[in-house]
């Protein structure tokens, strides 16, 4: 059975401000789709509580191609927990993608567009062309030899 976003989401599990060792474990083996990693971030800043130190803002802006988009700003200030977060949230396709900026210090920026493409995998292109057939080969103007 594969784990659905809101059983991870519900099931965060924490003490004394530092993510729980198997619920990390779980954001690290979740398989994420570009929706999917949407929705997480934009339910980040509710983590907040769960960790001991660092900040997690949710704004709405403009991305660098001027487009609408909500903005998580996630400023680890370096703490070991948090930053054991980041890394498991980057090693995911979908997250980094979003990822737009980083700066000394621990400091993340997410970008999710109000608008998210159409559904697609990873690995799949937007749209697949017809596919032409090869013409026929040209004619050999080899000719045979007679004895």
């Amino acid at each position: 059975m594969t784990e659905t976003l809101d059983s991870l989401i519900e099931s965060v599990d924490s003490d004394e401000g530092y993510l729980a060792e198997a619920w990390l474990l779980r954001l690290r083996t979740f398989e994420f789709s570009h929706r999917d990693a949407a929705r997480f971030l934009l339910w980040l800043p509710k983590l907040q509580p769960h960790l001991g130190c660092c900040e997690i803002n949710l704004s709405h802006g403009t991305t660098d191609l001027d487009r609408p988009a909500a903005l998580i700003e996630f400023h680890t200030g370096g703490w070991s927990g948090a930053e054991e977060l980041i890394s498991a949230m980057l090693g995911h396709f979908w997250i980094a993608h979003l990822h737009a900026k980083w700066s000394r210090g621990g400091h993340f920026t997410f970008e999710v567009p109000e608008t998210l493409p159409e559904r697609r995998t990873a690995h799949a292109p937007a749209s697949t062309p017809e596919r032409q057939e090869a013409p026929p080969p040209a004619p050999s103007r080899r000719t045979e030899r007679r004895e």
